[in-house]
């Protein structure tokens, strides 16, 4: 279950995702779409707070190391049985 701090960063996400999508699909359809200097700021802002929440939620990710305890082995065989 995803904490409301994680919550938060993904929500971000998704809205800066959908305000990149349409400065991307144009330019794959080919429809002669300008970019201006500030269409290209734009996008590079987006950009790096796209790469910043990402970290910050990859980085937010604990996990509790779990010690696992073997209560059986099973034979499996060699390489050549495989």
């Amino acid at each position: 279950m995803l904490t409301a701090d994680r919550r938060k960063i993904c929500n971000e996400l998704v809205g800066l995702y959908k305000a990149q999508l349409p400065c991307v699909e144009p330019t794959a359809l080919n429809t002669g779409r300008g970019w201006t200097n500030a269409d290209l700021q734009l996008y590079d802002q987006r950009a790096e707070r796209i790469a910043k929440l990402q970290r910050q939620l990859v980085e937010s990710h604990t996990v509790n190391a779990v010690k696992l305890k073997a209560t059986q082995i099973v034979p499996v065989g060699s390489w050549g049985d495989r």
